[in-house]
C-alpha cells in the first residue's frame, strides 16, 4: 500500500516514494513520462500571433446576443418556448 499524506491526496513525495519502490526500467519509463507531462504544462504551443489574438480578444468588449436573436435560432431548429 502507499502512505499518502495527511490530507489523503498523494503528494510528489508519496509519488517519489512510490517511483523509488519499482524495477529501474519502470522508474525510467515513469520519470521520462512525468517529464514529458511537465513540458506540456510548461510550454504553451500557441504561435505569437495566436497568443496577440487571444490577448486582443481578451480586451475587446464582448458582445451577446439578444433574447430575440437566441429565440430565432432556437426556432430555426425546431425549439420553441
Amino acid at each position: 500500500m502507499i502512505p499518502m499524506s495527511q490530507s489523503n491526496a498523494p503528494t510528489i513525495e508519496d509519488a517519489f516514494r512510490a517511483i523509488q519502490g519499482l524495477p529501474e526500467p519502470a522508474q525510467q519509463a515513469l520519470v521520462a513520462e512525468i517529464m514529458e507531462r511537465v513540458e506540456s504544462y510548461t510550454t504553451s504551443h500557441l504561435s505569437a500571433a495566436h497568443l496577440e489574438e487571444l490577448d486582443r480578444r481578451l480586451a475587446a468588449e464582448p458582445t451577446y446576443a439578444s433574447e430575440a436573436e437566441v429565440a430565432a435560432l432556437f426556432a430555426r431548429h425546431g425549439v420553441v418556448r
